[in-house]
């Protein structure tokens, strides 16, 4: 039911396609039928309301490896935005939404398979969800049902997957303690001549993120933790049309010793460590980028990471492109710089 009293309903469409996937989703209220999108991958769909009357509606992508949120612009969704939830990713299982008094959605997912039977609550810091970060809630689950409560915060009922008919309640998930900043703690350059070929055109730093202070208010470190990222694309572009946007990215890091972290990449290793994360600011091509007359181009890109969808830091990212060869075959390199 719709605040204005009316019947609201969002659905998937099998007209096209009997018997098989969905191929479209609709919203329908108050006599219209709106398309939300075409990217459909079950035939689940969870739709909750903000306080101004617009609907935000949840479904998984095609595929089902992740989520849909569709927010609508009016009462009757006729203008619609759609941001991927991922991760967790989606495959399979069961989600559950409500919208705090702020307009932002919180969601429940269970996720079969990755990792097998795993809920987590999805907080949403944006209307749309384009920012979020996601909390691990204990336990192996099979079903999932969420309301927010007048303070905004997420009253879950679950199902135990080991055991089929025991309801658990689930009051106030845990919402994780923030760092009060991200520093850079060490950048070490990507090299275009150990990969290259195939590469002629590349690369980068690894770049390793160190969290503030040394410990939360417990005593404890910040392993675990999850840090957001969001980027400002392309503030300074001099390069030509053959070099494509390097300005990206939109991610969510997991601080310290945990299998989230760490691990190895175009010949550089990342071991996970007490209050580290590890962030690529890379670019890779088969083809050479700068082969015309322009011999070098910069890019540079505004970097935010975030905690509970609240900022702790800002960075600038420089990405130098310039001509150069390797064994005298013409390439590109690209030397990144972090501040």
């Amino acid at each position: 039911m719709a605040p204005d009293g009316n019947p609201a309903v969002a659905y998937t469409d099998l007209v096209a396609n009997p018997g098989g996937p969905p191929n479209s989703i609709y919203y329908s209220h108050n006599g219209s039928r709106e398309l939300i999108s075409n990217d459909v991958g079950d035939f689940m769909v969870d739709v909750a309301f903000a306080p101004d009357g617009s609907a935000r509606i949840l479904f998984p992508s095609g595929g089902a490896t992740s989520l849909n949120m569709a927010k609508c612009a009016d009462p009757s969704c006729v203008s619609t935005s759609v941001t991927v939830l991922a991760p967790p990713g989606y495959s399979d299982g069961f989600f559950s939404e409500a919208v705090d008094a702020n307009g932002n959605p919180q969601i429940g997912v269970v996720i079969s398979g990755y990792p097998s039977d795993s809920m987590y609550y999805i907080q949403c810091s944006s209307a749309d969800c384009s920012t979020y970060t996601t909390d691990g809630v204990p336990g192996s689950w099979e079903d999932v049902s969420l309301v927010a409560d007048s303070n905004g915060l997420p009253r879950i009922l679950a199902q135990e997957f080991s055991n089929p008919g025991q309801i658990n309640r689930i009051d106030h998930i845990h919402v994780q303690e923030c760092p009060t900043s991200v520093t850079l703690n060490n950048k070490v350059p990507f090299s275009l001549a150990d990969n290259s070929p195939p590469h002629y055109s590349g690369i980068g730093i690894l770049s390793s993120m160190q969290v503030n202070p040394p410990t939360k208010s417990n005593g404890q470190n910040w392993n675990h933790t999850l840090i957001g990222e969001s980027v400002q694309i392309n503030n300074i572009n001099t390069c030509p049309s053959s070099v494509p946007n390097l300005c990206i990215g939109h991610d969510t890091f997991t601080v310290g010793i945990d299998p989230q972290n760490g691990g190895r990449w175009l010949g550089l290793t990342s071991p996970a460590v007490d209050n580290i994360f590890y962030d690529w600011h890379v670019g890779a091509s088969t083809k050479n980028w700068l082969s015309g007359s322009q011999s070098q181009c910069l890019q540079t890109s505004g970097q935010q990471y975030s905690c509970n969808g609240k900022p702790v830091s800002n960075f600038t990212i420089f990405y130098n492109l310039s001509q150069d060869t390797i064994q005298g075959t013409p390439v590109t390199n690209v030397g990144v710089t972090k501040q």
